[in-house]
């Protein structure tokens, strides 16, 4: 029976199933109750005194409860319920099916139903008043709407979720949207940050330097574009035109690079779009220039400076009847005294025009993303001022000199040994590197058994043993790094072993095995010899940071290219290096912003980034493509002219002829299948031997 009853006589059942009650969103459904009316009757049964209890809709019953507390509604106020017979009804399974049969509107039929409301007139304002929500949840769910066709089906049937589905509709560009979705969805990287991240690589803050130093203004009259992610707390600004921005900055700045040269006579100005400029810095030395002598006036204010420092000190020190005010006092004026003294006595020397065209500035962008010039001077070439026998400063070439790091001075890494920030990585990780290094220069000797011959008989021969090959009295000397890592080049290695011919070791004894083997095919023999020498290459020298030289030749030789061949990875590389090395080499891909973006990430999801963007999965320029899949950590590259430039590239892959990660070229074979013994020819075999040991 339905009958109108006041909120005044209305309080909740002990029957009621749902005991954990909380005030989330109670003042959201009283404004739409407000709204719309109490669309869903309350479920009661008769109690002492003429109340009724309430056995389903305890919600609804505290929000109607929170009406009267504002005002909205009177105690007196009726609603409608549903009475029903405490003896005869079965209450807790009544309350338990009015929960289980409501069912809470999808995303998908919020955002549809708001949105027609919107397309029928409705301001969004209005929207969020008679829902009960806030403007910013109406515009979050509108949003969705932007969703890629795939996306939103791929929500409405349940296969992500809404959290997943926001973190997609950060952004309105649905190519953009389908792009990461197709990368992430089936199994890969799917977390929100990720995907928000993933969406934000080809964008940037709205309160980011660079944004400051281009300002609003400027990049939308320049076409850029901006849009908002309704769905976080952060409610700055995503500027998607990043190429624009970036454009307008560089001019700025190089604007205000060339107008301080013209004003200081400087002979060179490096101007950096960013906050951080130690990538720009870490290739140049740091010039230190001597203060100049004081002058006989300037002298005399700087005795009677020290002079009354020294009075104020011993006021401060000794003087028991000074106020704590009159110690404050005293104390800063004595401080500034001091400082004023320092400025006076470090006044550098005026630089003459030929000195300050040697010399080099840099121009930076403040954190508050303005132009500012780095108080130090640099040199390409090392420079240090030096003092001679009259008083005066001459300029002296300091050629090899040493970096200097936190006040100590400390050798350069070798160039095989340094992480993209110019630290050195760690022996366990050069040791790990130098064996798929070794390993891959195995791969791809195994098809070319003349090479390998050459090689033996050479290191055989000649009179230098340390070649790189443990032929002989010499021993592998295995870097100890536990167990060897798995990679196509080892996999390449011991597909050759289960292929080579071991009919030859069937007899028992020597003169058995020897002729079996001397009857062999000369393809076998080739074989065999092939993957001797390419089992005993050494990884590197022994107890040390150093590797064969000599394997750059043989590399040459087979034409490797090393980024064709072999990726970084968080397992294999990135996950081993800090993070600041890292950062350093997203900038050297991709620019400041690149790793302005990712200056808040976790080391692991910064690693993870980094081998996306190496392995050309991420979203970013195709110049920035392009770089990332040339790039190896220095130890990987071979050829000795293979180091790593100023833009991050190896100086070889001009080209775009290589293999992918699952293939290893063999004898020359196009598909890039690994061949068998048989597919070896005979000609190795005729190698001059007199040759080699010219």
């Amino acid at each position: 029976m339905f009958k109108p009853i006041s909120i005044a006589k209305l309080q909740l059942s002990e029957a009621n199933v749902r005991k954990s009650h909380t005030e989330r969103d109670i003042d959201q459904l009283a404004d739409d109750i407000f709204a719309h009316g109490l669309l869903q009757n309350l479920v009661v049964v008769p109690g002492k005194r003429g109340q009724f209890e309430v056995t389903a809709g305890g919600r609804r019953l505290r929000a109607l409860k929170r009406l009267v507390e504002q005002g909205r509604y009177t105690a007196d106020t009726e609603v409608n319920c549903l009475v029903k017979n405490a003896k005869t009804d079965n209450l807790t399974e009544v309350s338990l099916t009015e929960n289980f049969q409501r069912q809470a509107m999808s995303p998908v039929d919020q955002f549809r139903a708001f949105k027609k409301m919107a397309d029928d007139g409705m301001e969004v304002e209005n929207i969020s008043k008679r829902f009960g929500v806030t403007v910013r949840f109406i515009e979050g769910r509108l949003r969705l709407s932007s969703l890629h066709p795939t996306i939103l089906a791929a929500l409405e049937a349940d296969e992500i979720t809404l959290d997943l589905a926001k973190a997609y509709a950060s952004t309105s560009n649905q190519n953009r949207q389908i792009a990461v979705y197709e990368r992430h969805h089936d199994g890969g990287y799917g977390g929100t940050n990720t995907i928000r991240r993933a969406i934000a690589e080809t964008s940037i803050n709205g309160t980011s330097t660079l944004a400051l130093f281009v300002t609003e203004d400027a990049y939308l009259a320049a076409g850029g574009r901006i849009e908002r992610d309704l769905f976080t707390d952060n409610s700055t600004e995503t500027w998607i035109d990043p190429e624009i921005a970036e454009k307008l900055g560089q001019a700025k700045i190089e604007a205000a690079g060339a107008l301080l040269q013209a004003e200081t006579g400087i002979g060179n100005v490096i101007t950096a779009c960013a906050q951080d400029i130690w990538s720009t810095s870490r290739d140049l030395h740091r010039v230190f220039i001597p203060n100049r002598a004081l002058t006989a006036e300037e002298e005399i204010e700087a005795n009677g400076l020290r002079e009354i420092i020294s009075a104020t000190q011993v006021r401060l020190e000794e003087d028991e009847t000074l106020s704590e005010d009159q110690f404050e006092t005293l104390d800063a004026a004595n401080d500034a005294l001091i400082e004023q003294l320092n400025v006076l006595e470090n006044q550098p020397i005026d630089l003459d025009p030929e000195t300050m065209s040697k010399m080099t500035i840099i121009v930076h962008l403040s954190k508050d993303g303005e132009a500012k010039r780095d108080a130090n001077y640099y040199c390409v070439e090392p420079l240090a001022f030096l003092h001679t026998e009259d008083g005066g400063v001459s300029l002296a070439e300091k050629p090899n000199a040493p970096v200097s790091r936190g006040g100590q001075i400390v050798p350069k890494p070798a160039p095989e040994a340094e992480a993209p920030d110019g630290s050195s990585i760690s022996q366990r990780l050069f040791d790990r590197l130098a064996i798929e290094r070794r390993d891959l220069l195995a791969a791809n000797l195994l098809g070319d058994p003349s090479l390998a011959m050459d090689y033996l008989i050479f290191t055989l021969v000649a009179e230098t043993k340390d070649t790189g090959l443990a032929i002989g009295d010499h021993s592998l000397n295995e870097p100890n790094i536990g167990v060897i890592p798995a990679s196509h080049a080892r996999e390449a290695l011991s597909a050759a072993e289960q292929s080579l011919n071991r009919e030859w070791l069937e007899p028992s004894d020597f003169e058995g095995k020897f002729d079996a083997f001397t009857k062999l095919p000369d393809a076998d023999k080739a074989a065999w010899i092939a993957f001797i020498v390419a089992t005993h290459l050494r990884a590197k020298r022994s107890y040390s940071q150093d590797i064969y030289s000599q394997h750059n030749e043989i590399a040459h030789r087979l034409d490797i290219r090393s980024p064709d061949q072999w990726r970084p990875t968080a397992e294999n590389y990135f996950g081993s290096i800090k993070k600041p090395a890292m950062l350093n080499l997203l900038e050297q891909l991709g620019g400041p912003e690149l790793k302005a973006r990712y200056a808040n990430a976790k080391k692991l999801e910064l690693a993870e980034a980094l081998e996306r963007i190496c392995a050309g999965n991420a979203l970013v320029d195709p110049e920035v493509k392009e770089r990332a899949l040339l790039w190896v950590p220095s130890i990987m590259a071979y050829r000795s002219d293979l180091d790593i430039n100023e833009n991050g590239l190896n100086a070889a892959g001009e080209d775009d002829d290589g293999l992918s990660d699952d293939a290893f070229p063999v004898n020359g074979d196009a598909e890039g299948e690994m061949l068998s013994a048989d597919d070896f020819p005979a000609e190795p075999f005729e190698a001059n031997v007199e040759e080699l040991v010219v």
